[in-house]
């Protein structure tokens, strides 16, 4: 089974902030698509705790292993994961290479553990649109208002 799975947060700084996060969980079978959506709202994150914040969510859905492609418009969460940092972050006790905690450790040590689980190689697409683009941003804005 393939699972797509698409993340969007209204949240875009690196200064903490309110906003609502979308994410949806599509699973590609050899009928129609089935998907799951769900809105948040986000508080006191930056954008990249946002994301995360969403991707863990999202994660928690999955219970089976199967072929996962991540839509992100986050380019270092996006890198991160397909770079798969966070196995050496894990290596190094959630440390950088300065020495430095690891912002957001909890949620990369939750979603790198449901990836190993779940998928070897996760595709991670950055910043592409999909069929779910408009829709997410505007529900999102939506709810923010």
């Amino acid at each position: 089974m393939k699972l797509n799975i698409y993340i969007y947060t209204t949240i875009r700084t690196i200064r903490k902030s309110d906003g609502v996060g979308v994410y949806i969980l599509e699973a590609v079978t050899n009928k129609e698509p089935v998907t799951i959506d769900k809105t948040v709202q986000q508080a006191d994150m930056n954008f990249n705790a946002a994301t995360l914040s969403l991707l863990s969510l999202a994660m928690s859905h999955v219970v089976r292993p199967c072929d996962i492609e991540i839509y992100i418009d986050n380019s270092y969460v996006g890198n991160a994961i397909a770079k798969r940092w966070p196995d050496k972050w894990e290596n190094d006790s959630w440390k950088n290479a300065k020495g430095k905690d690891i912002a957001d450790a909890g949620d990369w040590n939750t979603i790198w553990a449901q990836l190993r689980k779940f998928c070897e190689s996760p595709v991670v697409h950055i910043g592409e649109k999909h069929s779910y683009s408009s829709w997410m941003e505007s529900t999102a804005k939506d709810k923010e208002a």
